[in-house]
């Protein structure tokens, strides 16, 4: 079951929408995305949530495709002087444009993909793209879970990665 599409819920839930916000203790979320309610079942439904603080962004894309990236771009301007990018549909070729990366810039990029995952995700493509764009890379399929501690005017700092930081008793020498 999706996330993205809540007429396969087994509870009452409607899409969300470009426009909805809502703060928390300072926080400010915010839906970029879709801006009108989408027929189809595909990525491109996705909600995409954007969570500013001060000069601090994190923007979760979901799965959505390059099909609507410049529509998502244009949503989150201005961008963030500090941004952390969860990569879009976990590294996949119908994601991440030249364009895209360029647009949001991101500081860090981070790569939601399972260890030898049947998808291949991320696609090389895609990695080179960030890198060559200078962003940063986690891949939760070697760093585990990623703890972030966001400050409101500095750079958004990686204070912990689980499978490197975490070491489980069997792997210790």
């Amino acid at each position: 079951m999706a996330g993205h599409e809540p007429t396969r819920l087994t509870i009452p839930a409607s899409q969300c929408l470009a426009g909805e916000s809502w703060n928390w203790n300072g926080v400010e979320f915010r839906i970029v995305h879709p801006r009108e309610p989408l027929s189809s079942i595909d990525n491109d439904r996705c909600c995409v949530l954007a969570v500013r603080s001060g000069g601090s962004e994190l923007v979760l894309p979901g799965d959505i495709t390059k099909a609507v990236e410049s529509e998502v771009a244009t949503a989150l301007d201005p961008i963030a002087a500090h941004l952390v990018l969860q990569i879009p549909h976990h590294g996949s070729k119908t994601s991440s444009s030249v364009d895209f990366i360029a647009d949001l810039h991101p500081q860090l990029g981070l790569i939601s993909a399972g260890y030898m995952n049947r998808f291949h995700h991320p696609n090389g493509s895609v990695v080179a793209r960030y890198t060559t764009a200078g962003v940063d890379l986690l891949n939760s399929a070697q760093s585990g879970f990623v703890a972030i501690r966001f400050a409101p005017d500095a750079t958004p700092q990686v204070v912990e990665q689980g499978r490197i930081d975490r070491h489980p008793y069997w792997r210790e020498d």
